[in-house]
């Protein structure tokens, strides 16, 4: 059974009122399947079910979600795989979230059955042993996965890799490439009222209007996208609303404080950027680039940094010869006509045959 639920009617009553939410919902409707339970445990991978979003990440169904193997039986010496899992975590099979050289191999030895799909944010795995017993542990993320995505640097250093294997955060993992999925996982979340204080709404309301709905950040103005304006608080603490404790920030900015672990949809980045360059609030450079791209590619462009390339333009606008906009590009080298793109469906024949085009994934494998 299907349960969808259409938040559209309220999102448009929201953005009438310009009062920034204490509950934070979708985008647009919102549907549970029994798959998306299934995935929480892990389900087995169906061949006609998986795909991978730029040969890099791996789904199910139109969700993003992780690979492992749950079989935990086999000896290692006088002990269990299972019993060196669980006392000590690094020792088990490790979780991928990425197409990495690991999975291929796994592949090509036919054993790529023996892995389960998950979209589990508690960083807690259920792992079987030989004897069937259960456990549900804090497995290991696969160093590969991590160097392949470049995700948070992790080409820059061994250490980098290693704190990042052993303590990961799935839930900003997942709303980092939230851009190319429809539906997060099911019980992910900074949503609820999280604390906030029962006065929050007018209090920021008040601050937004003080601040002529302008990003304190970047310095985009949303005045005519107010949902797109928030207050943030800075200590974290959702109920002291000390002045000095709040600052007036667009929905992008306030993902990047919390270090994208907010849910913010591609198409209000892209609208964000939009008011930027409108406004001409960018001023170029690499730090900006990397601080404004979608946090989806910026594994990318720090490698295309390495290369030597110059700071691309975010959110360029590709104009037809009709004056209209036919697609608008992550990051732009506009002398080099070079361009990354999130949008599958973008190609040098739409943006017409001039662009040499870099598809999520290429640059991370071509290293």
């Amino acid at each position: 059974m299907k349960i969808s639920v259409d938040f559209s009617a309220l999102h448009e009553l929201a953005k009438k009122m310009g009062d920034y939410p204490a509950i934070i919902l979708p985008p647009g409707p919102m549907e549970f399947e029994p798959i998306d339970v299934e995935l929480e445990k892990g389900a087995p991978v169906k061949p006609e079910d998986y795909k991978v979003i730029g040969d890099i990440l791996p789904t199910i169904q139109g969700r993003q979600v992780v690979l492992y193997i749950k079989d935990h039986t086999y000896m290692r010496g006088t002990f269990s795989s299972f019993d060196n899992a669980v006392a000590d975590p690094s020792k088990g099979n490790k979780i991928h979230v990425a197409t990495c050289r690991t999975l291929e191999e796994m592949v090509q030895k036919n054993r790529f059955d023996r892995y389960v799909a998950c979209n589990n944010i508690t960083g807690q795995f259920e792992i079987a042993g030989p004897q069937g017993q259960r456990a549900e542990v804090p497995l290991h993320v696969c160093k590969n996965c991590l160097s392949l995505l470049n995700y948070r640097s992790s080409r820059d250093s061994t250490a980098i890799r290693n704190n990042l294997a052993a303590n990961f955060d799935y839930q900003e993992f997942f709303k980092t490439y939230s851009s190319f999925f429809k539906q997060m996982p099911k019980r992910m979340s900074d949503d609820g009222d999280g604390g906030y204080t029962e006065d929050w709404p007018i209090i920021s309301r008040s601050l937004r209007e003080k601040a002529n709905y302008a990003c304190s950040d970047c310095g985009v103005s949303l005045v005519k996208h107010k949902h797109l304006c928030h207050v943030h608080h800075i200590n974290g603490v959702k109920n002291d609303n000390a002045l000095e404790n709040l600052e007036v920030l667009c929905a992008d900015c306030h993902r990047k404080r919390h270090g994208t672990s907010m849910y913010v949809s591609h198409i209000d980045t892209q609208t964000i950027n939009r008011l930027r360059k409108q406004q001409q609030t960018m001023h170029g450079g690499w730090e900006e680039a990397l601080k404004l791209a979608d946090p989806a590619v910026r594994g990318e462009l720090l490698i295309m940094q390495r290369r030597g390339y110059p700071a691309p333009e975010i959110g360029y606008e590709v104009v037809g010869s009709d004056g209209a906009v036919v697609a608008e590009l992550e990051a732009a080298w506009v002398e080099r006509r070079e361009c990354l793109i999130i949008d599958e469906a973008l190609d040098a024949n739409v943006l017409g045959g001039a662009w040499r085009v870099w598809h999520f994934g290429e640059i991370a494998r071509q290293g």
